[in-house]
């Protein structure tokens, strides 16, 4: 048997169609291409960083300077206090290639030209606390810079500048649609879309997210950890008052067998026209925790008086939780829920948490003040499972009655974990700007694409007496979460 890579093909779950069609078939199509473009970015990064990461080593946070002596003319370094200007060290003079430390006999008094010009145009390669970020100016670090290039950067940026560096930001970001089950209808209007899970989907959400790292002494290599959260929550009701005919579920097939507080299930949710109102709930909590070491640039630096651009690597660990909430409720009695024993409801939750090692590339384009970055990283994940469906309401659980089925009897409330493997690929592009010396301000966007998660709506099974079947926790679809953020990052 002849082995063949599978990483590709697996990626290939980002390109697949999720299921049927939703309303609008345009989404999909901007949803297929979105997805593409983050596994083959993610992808090639991966590819890149494996061939180069292990073969580069840390350098010398310093770059030589660009100060060229003047063509006729010889340098002496300024001799020690009490000593006479004939031991002074010779630096430089026309014709020589090195610089030679042989006392020079009779050399005339230093007035400082020598250093006025050295420090015209010193050229320190400084590090500014996040991986990839350069500033050659050198304000960030307390030098008083006049403009590029014309700094003390010997006198001020002694020895390696500010090792720590910390971030603290908002985010907002959206989930992308799902397969969509529908789960009310019209009986008087078949044709009428009422309610499906998209009519609850998460909405732009809040967040925040912290960064802390540091360098290791004298050298461009960094750790770093980084911790972000997302929340949202969202609803929707159809009322029974705004139909033609009742209100009913597309789920009461599925119901059979099922019974809650002594009437059959279905009946709750309108099969005899008793339904005054459906009501949709979902959550959704994006959990991020990252360590990483981080590469300053070795792989490539290109630098000019004013900017440059550079490459570097990342690497660590992670671990991403996303938890997805479901729930569907109904109403016999009004439009309001109260808790009473005619209220009932069907929830779905699933937990998906995943841990593993991560790759990838940073690039950074520096000018003056501006910084214009961008990364990707993609990483192969452990995803432990965890899945919980159940109906309910204040009588207790729904029950199987059915002397037919395997089940009868049993209370409808099913827990199941297992484990499976996920890819996850992260995209992020923005900029900086140096404020003070130590402080500057970054926006950009992230956008992070996840394959083998498990979703709420995924557990609807086709038939709920079939408890093994809820109980296998479905975990084939892909998620793609997305948005801007905005933060302020210090040094020191």
């Amino acid at each position: 048997m002849v082995w063949t890579p599978k990483i590709p093909f697996v990626c290939l779950r980002l390109l697949r169609r999720n299921g049927t069609a939703t309303r609008e078939q345009s989404d999909l199509w901007s949803l297929e291409a979105m997805r593409s473009l983050f596994c083959l970015t993610g992808a090639l990064a991966g590819m890149m960083t494996a061939a180069t990461v292990f073969a580069q080593t840390p350098n010398s946070a310093y770059r030589p300077s660009t100060f060229q002596p003047a063509p006729h003319q010889t340098y002496y370094a300024q001799p020690n206090h009490g000593s006479s200007y004939g031991h002074a060290a010779q630096l430089w003079q026309p014709g020589a290639t090195n610089v030679s430390y042989t006392p020079q006999p009779q050399v005339p008094p230093m007035n400082g030209g020598y250093a006025e010009e050295l420090n015209a145009n010193p050229y320190h390669e400084q590090l500014d606390g996040h991986g990839g970020h350069a500033a050659v100016d050198g304000s960030q670090y307390g030098c008083d810079a006049t403009g590029c290039g014309s700094m003390d950067a010997i006198a001020c940026c002694e020895p390696c500048g500010p090792q720590w560096f910390g971030y603290a930001g908002g985010l907002v970001m959206k989930k992308d649609r799902e397969r969509e089950p529908w789960l009310s209808y019209d009986s008087g209007d078949l044709g009428a879309a009422i309610m499906g899970s998209h009519d609850a989907e998460m909405d732009w959400s809040g967040g925040y997210e912290l960064r802390l790292g540091r360098h290791f002494d004298c050298s461009n290599w960094a750790w770093e950890g980084v911790f972000w959260a997302i929340r949202g929550e969202s609803e929707f009701n159809a009322y029974g008052a705004d139909m033609v005919g009742d209100l009913r579920t597309p789920l009461e097939v599925n119901f059979q067998g099922l019974t809650y507080n002594g009437s059959s299930l279905d009946d709750f949710y309108g099969a005899d026209g008793g339904a005054h109102v459906h009501r949709l709930r979902r959550s959704f909590d994006f959990y991020n925790v990252e360590l990483n070491l981080l590469q300053d640039p070795n792989l490539y630096s290109s630098y000019n008086d004013c900017g440059g651009f550079n490459v570097g690597v990342v690497g660590g660990l992670r671990f991403f939780r996303f938890s997805d909430g479901m729930q569907f409720s109904s109403n016999t009695v009004d439009d309001v829920f109260v808790g009473g024993i005619d209220e009932v409801h069907y929830g779905v939750d699933t937990d998906n948490n995943l841990l593993g090692a991560q790759i990838g590339m940073l690039t950074n384009y520096s000018h003056r003040s501006w910084d214009f970055y961008g990364g990707a990283k993609i990483g192969l994940f452990g995803n432990y499972i965890d899945h919980q469906s159940r109906i309910y309401g204040t009588a207790g659980n729904a029950t199987i009655v059915n002397p037919a089925s395997p089940n009868n009897g049993r209370e409808f409330d099913v827990s199941r974990s297992r484990t499976s493997l996920s890819f996850l690929c992260e995209l992020d592009m923005g900029a900086s700007y140096q404020v003070t010396q130590r402080f500057s301000v970054r926006g950009g966007y992230r956008a992070v694409a996840l394959t083998g998660m498990a979703l709420s709506t995924d557990q609807i099974p086709q038939n709920f007496e079939d408890l093994g079947v809820v109980a296998s926790t479905q975990a084939s679809s892909s998620v793609i979460l997305h948005g801007a953020y905005f933060g302020g990052e210090f040094v020191w």
